[in-house]
């Protein structure tokens, strides 16, 4: 039958231990029958560069960094996938309403196995200040789905080994990537290519996507969301404004009457949720607002054009 990696990698190193107690620091290539290790995991660990292996018809093996691998089962690289996500004291703070969603975005995060958020809807609304936050959880990684790479998201997942993997744009991905996605969403499993061989990589994920339209996604992609699929439309007005000032107050720190200045001026502008936040981030008084956006108004071509 076979073992986990994690239990085939430690019978070897404890086989290994036996034998260096036996014939001292110089090891033997030993037999995967004496480890007790089956052979289909032994190939495994070859294609996965712990093992080396010598011989023809009858191969022997033996770890090629038993102290890396010590080190491994330490850290218990798949611990981590059963242990409950460490979620910050007041993750959502600087995010106005939506209390809703915010309930249900950390009970997904506690659930003892994978469950998947997708939020869409136009650029810049409020998911964007979600996926903001999520980056702040311990073992997160962002990755944009527009920014394809020749190595894609299967790369990705191995150089980083997410707990949380946030995507944005994600119905911007090349069909490769979704089919990656898929099958870490839905089994638990990464496949990779290794020496011509197929190899299965555990990896539990906890999926958070964003994308500003849902029919350019795969459907079956759609349903491994199910059922936390949230649209986010674009706020009134009125709700905008309190959306960009509770923003800047709770998450940058910037002085409250200033900062309904600018999502007054931003709410005039029609300006997006990145773009307030970016005024804030620049301007420290109202008459720098003013300025900064009298140089947008002169030099934003695209506006005079159309």
């Amino acid at each position: 039958m076979k073992l986990s990696k994690q239990e085939a990698l430690r019978r070897a190193l404890e086989f290994e231990k036996k034998q260096e107690e036996v014939y001292g620091p110089n090891l033997r290539w030993w037999d995967p029958l004496e480890a007790a290790i089956p052979y289909e995991n032994v190939r495994e660990l070859v294609y996965q560069q712990y093992l080396d292996v010598e011989g023809g018809n009858h191969k022997r093996y033996r770890l090629k960094d038993p102290e890396a691998v010590r080190k491994e089962l330490e850290l218990g690289s798949e611990v981590p996938q059963t242990a409950e996500v460490e979620i910050p004291e007041g993750l959502f703070n600087d995010i106005y309403g939506y209390d809703d969603v915010k309930k249900v975005i950390v009970a997904v995060l506690r659930s003892r196995k994978p469950v998947h958020v997708l939020l869409w809807g136009p650029p810049a609304t409020a998911k964007t200040l979600f996926l903001m936050d999520l980056q702040k959880l311990k073992g997160a990684s962002y990755h944009l789905g527009s920014s394809s790479t020749k190595a894609g998201l299967t790369d990705f997942l191995l150089e980083h080994r997410p707990r949380v993997l946030i995507i944005d744009e994600l119905d911007k991905m090349e069909y490769k990537d979704y089919a990656v996605l898929l099958s870490v969403m839905e089994t638990g499993t990464l496949s990779v290519t290794k020496h011509e061989k197929r190899v299965e990589e555990k990896m539990d994920v906890w999926v958070v996507g964003a994308a500003n339209r849902l029919d350019l996604l795969p459907p079956e992609l759609v349903s491994r969301f199910q059922p936390n699929v949230f649209f986010f439309g674009d706020p009134d007005p009125e709700e905008y404004k309190k959306i960009v000032v509770y923003m800047l107050v709770n998450g940058e720190g910037v002085d409250e009457g200033l900062a309904r200045y600018i999502a007054e001026k931003a709410a005039v502008l029609q300006m997006d949720i990145r773009g307030a936040r970016g005024l804030g981030r620049v301007c420290h008084t109202t008459e720098e607002v003013d300025e900064y956006l009298e140089v947008i108004r002169k030099y934003d071509r695209h506006k005079q054009i159309s």
